[in-house]
C-alpha cells in the first residue's frame, strides 16, 4: 500500500497522538455534567393558629383541588390533663382559613385523602377513624363496621392502596405495646383484616406507607417519648392482604419516624438516635425495595421530622434540637433539607430561624406538584409560662431549570451542589473505535 511506510517514525507519531487526543475530547464533550442542582425553592406563606393556650401543633396535611387540610391537636396540657382534635381547611394560594372543625374530641395524628372524603386517625380515641367530606360540612368519628377494637391503645399511621385504607397503631398488652394494621374498605369504612405484631413493647408505630413498586406496606416506628429508654426502631413489611414478609429492626436507640419511597421502590427512611443523654442524631436510611440497607447518612445535632420523596430529590424536615437542662424547652431551629437518592446534599432553607419547636412525631407533609406543605408548631413564652402555636408552611418548588430561587420569608444557607461526571456509552463507543483504528494503523506501519 502506498504511503503507509511513511505512517511509520515522527509522522505516525503525530497522527496516533493527533487521534487519541480527538478521543479524549470526545469522551469530555460528550460526558453529562449530572450535576444534583437545587429545585428553586421559596417560602410563600406561613400560617399560625393559637386557639388555646395550651399547646396547639399540626400533625398533617392532606391536598385536593385548591385546599389544603391540616389536622392535629389543640390544647394538649404540660400537666398532661388531654387535648382535643383539629382540623383545619385552608386555601393553597395564600394560607387563609376556609374553615375548621374542634369538636372536642382526642387529638389526631395522621390523614389521607381518597375520592371526596378525607380520613384521620387519633392516637387516643378507641380505634374510631375521622372521616368528612372535603367541604368539612359533616365530619363524624366511625369505628369500622364489623370490627371491635380492643381496649386501649389508638390508631396513628393511615394510608391508602386502590379502594383500601390500611390504618397503624398499637394495642396496649399489660404495660407494653403491640402493633396492628388494619385493611379497611374506604367506601363504606367496612373492616376485612386485622394484623397484629407478634412483638410487644413500648414502641409506637409512627408512619405506614405503600412501596409503589412491590406494592408492600412498610409499617415503621419505635419509641420516641422519652427516647432515652428507646430500644431501637423497627420495620415491618406486610402485603396488600396483611401477610408478613419480613422484619427489620435495631437496638440502637433510635426510632424510625418517616418514610417515603422513590419510581423504583427504594425507600428512605428517617428517624432519630439518642447519642448522650442532652445529645441526639437524626439519620436517613436507604433500603433496597427487599429491605436490605444499601446506604445511611447521619445527621448530628438534627432530629428528622418528615420527609417526602419527589421527582429525584428528597425533601427532609429537621429539627436542630438543642435541650436547656432536663427540664428546660427544646430550643431549635426548623429546617427544610433536600438531598439527592443517593444522599447527597443539595440544598437548606431554614424555614423557622428562631422558634421553639415541639414535634409530635406523627403525619406527614404533602406535594401537589407545585407547592410542599409542612405542618408543626412553636413552643413561645408566654404571661403564663409556655404556650404552643398551630403552624402551617407553603414551600413553592420549581425544578432547576423552570426557576430561581427567591428568599422571600426563609433564609438559605449556603446550597451545596455536587456534580458528577457520566460518560454517555455513545462517546465510548466512539473513543474505543478511534483508538483501534490507532493501534492497527501503527502495527501495520510497524511490519511494513
Amino acid at each position: 500500500m502506498v504511503g503507509l511506510p511513511a505512517i511509520h517514525g515522527y509522522g505516525g507519531v503525530l497522527i496516533a497522538s493527533i487521534a487519541l487526543l480527538l478521543a479524549l475530547c470526545l469522551v469530555i464533550q460528550c460526558s453529562l455534567d449530572v450535576g444534583a442542582q437545587s429545585p428553586a425553592m421559596r417560602v410563600d406563606w406561613v400560617a399560625l393558629s393559637n386557639p388555646t393556650r395550651e399547646l396547639d401543633h399540626a400533625t398533617a396535611v392532606c391536598e385536593a383541588g385548591d385546599l389544603i387540610y391540616v389536622v392535629g391537636v389543640q390544647g394538649l396540657a404540660f400537666d398532661s390533663r388531654g387535648a382535643y382534635l383539629r382540623v383545619e381547611m385552608r386555601f393553597k394560594s395564600n394560607g387563609s382559613i376556609a374553615g375548621y372543625w374542634s369538636p372536642g374530641f382526642d387529638p389526631l395524628a395522621d390523614c389521607v385523602i381518597v375520592g371526596d372524603r378525607l380520613y384521620a386517625v387519633s392516637w387516643s380515641f378507641a380505634h374510631g377513624i375521622m372521616v368528612s367530606d372535603l367541604s368539612l360540612s359533616s365530619p363524624m368519628i366511625v369505628v369500622p363496621r364489623g370490627y371491635r377494637p380492643e381496649f386501649g391503645g389508638g390508631l396513628t399511621a393511615i394510608t391508602s392502596h386502590g379502594n383500601h385504607l390500611y390504618v397503624a397503631g398499637f394495642e396496649r398488652v399489660g404495660e407494653a405495646y403491640r402493633w396492628i394494621v388494619l385493611k379497611l374498605d374506604a367506601g363504606n369504612l367496612a373492616f376485612v383484616k386485622k394484623y397484629t405484631s407478634n412483638a410487644t413493647s413500648r414502641s409506637e408505630v409512627y408512619s405506614i406507607a405503600v412501596n409503589p413498586v412491590t406494592r408492600h406496606l412498610w409499617v415503621i416506628g419505635g419509641q420516641f417519648f422519652p427516647l432515652y429508654f428507646a430500644g431501637g426502631f423497627r420495620i415491618e413489611m406486610l402485603d396488600l392482604d396483611l401477610n408478613l414478609m419480613r422484619v427489620i429492626s435495631r437496638d440502637d436507640r433510635s426510632t424510625a419516624l418517616t418514610i417515603g419511597f422513590d419510581e423504583n421502590g427504594y425507600a428512605y427512611l428517617g428517624g432519630v438516635r439518642l447519642v448522650s443523654e442532652y445529645n441526639m442524631s437524626g439519620f436517613i436510611a436507604r433500603y433496597d425495595m427487599n429491605g436490605n440497607e444499601v446506604a445511611l447518612k447521619e445527621m448530628p445535632g438534627r432530629m428528622i421530622y418528615k420527609l417526602l420523596y419527589s421527582n429525584g430529590y428528597l425533601y427532609v424536615t429537621t429539627i436542630e434540637y438543642h435541650l436547656e437542662g432536663r427540664t428546660g424547652m427544646p430550643r431549635s431551629k426548623l429546617l427544610l433539607e433536600v438531598f439527592d437518592k443517593n444522599l447527597n446534599d443539595i440544598h437548606r432553607m431554614v424555614l423557622d430561624e428562631d422558634a421553639t419547636i415541639f414535634p409530635i412525631p406523627f403525619g406527614k407533609m404533602a406535594f401537589d406538584g407545585r407547592s410542599l406543605y409542612v405542618p408543626g408548631g412553636k413552643i413561645v413564652e408566654s404571661e403564663g409560662g409556655w404556650e404552643g402555636l398551630w403552624a402551617v408552611y407553603s414551600i413553592s418548588i420549581s425544578p432547576p431549570e423552570l426557576g430561581t430561587t427567591t428568599e422571600a420569608y426563609a433564609r438559605v444557607e449556603s446550597p451545596f451542589v455536587k456534580t458528577q461526571h457520566t460518560i454517555t456509552p455513545i462517546a465510548l463507543l466512539i473513543a474505543v473505535v478511534l483508538v483501534a483504528i490507532v493501534v492497527a494503523w501503527m502495527l501495520i506501519a510497524k511490519r511494513k
